[in-house]
């Protein structure tokens, strides 16, 4: 995300291939984390998530990750 000084307006940079190709998600990562920042962690994924998908531009692609943050 990347706001142009000249409109004020965010706007992303995207290609496909700036995508991570794989995603660790080790919940075991966390066992050493108190729980506060365990659950702060969990729920700012979320709502970035949330954030993405209900925005007013619409992008298929953009939608797609979106629905996977808060799959299972």
């Amino acid at each position: 995300m990347v706001t142009l000084r000249r409109t004020r307006r965010k706007t992303i940079i995207f290609h496909p291939t700036l995508l991570p190709r794989i995603a660790v998600l080790e919940p075991e990562l966390t066992a050493g984390l108190p729980p506060r920042i365990t659950a702060a962690t969990g729920m700012d994924a979320f709502t970035h998530g949330l954030e993405a998908y209900f925005s007013k531009g619409f992008h298929p692609i953009a939608d797609a990750i979106a629905l996977g943050c808060w799959r299972w």
